[in-house]
């Protein structure tokens, strides 16, 4: 569970952005701090989509929480909870889940009813 995706980690950014300063000339450096190329550093952090970050650290954070809530108070948060709230938030798709619980449901009604 990753707040940030691959593109935009602070160091695929950075990777991105170095420049050698040996290689250029002093009058070129003038937008380069500790080997960053600050202009192209500008440019992809523009490029960062906020929205879906956003949407990203609100998920995480609700993660995070509910792992807190699950927590014992003698014990902490156990391992197997942890892997089940994840396994919530990234494979198990709640409108799915539910419409086939309930028509699961339905169905052993039926046969219920049947015999």
């Amino acid at each position: 569970m990753r707040v940030y995706e691959e593109p935009f980690t602070v160091p695929d950014i950075l990777d991105d952005c170095r420049v050698d300063p040996q290689s250029h000339g002093s009058s070129e450096t003038h937008g380069i701090i500790e080997g960053v190329d600050l202009d192209a550093l500008n440019r992809r952090i523009a490029m960062i989509p906020i929205h879906k970050i956003r949407r990203q650290r609100h998920i995480y954070t609700l993660f995070y929480e509910e792992c807190l809530v699950s927590a014992n108070k003698e014990y902490g948060v156990s391992f197997t909870s942890v892997l089940l709230i994840l396994a919530h938030y990234k494979i198990i798709n709640d409108n799915k889940s539910l419409r086939y619980y309930l028509s699961l449901r339905v169905t052993v009604i039926r046969v219920s009813n049947v015999s």
